[in-house]
């Protein structure tokens, strides 16, 4: 019989790059969505945010 596996708890991100990530990857008039307990502030760049037409989202 296999056990089955384990999965450790998500901890706190010591950097806001993996979000940041996420950003990077939108298309103009995309929506990013942040989920859960990002504990980060974001440098999200105002003018780029704004020139992409993109929306904001959060939970």
């Amino acid at each position: 019989m296999a056990s089955a596996p384990t999965t450790a708890p998500l901890g706190p991100v010591p950097s806001p790059a993996p979000t940041m990530a996420g950003y990077d990857a939108l298309r103009p008039d995309g929506a990013w969505v942040l989920v859960g307990g990002v504990r980060q502030d974001l440098p999200i760049p105002y003018g780029d945010f704004m020139h992409r037409r993109l929306t904001l989202r959060g939970s």
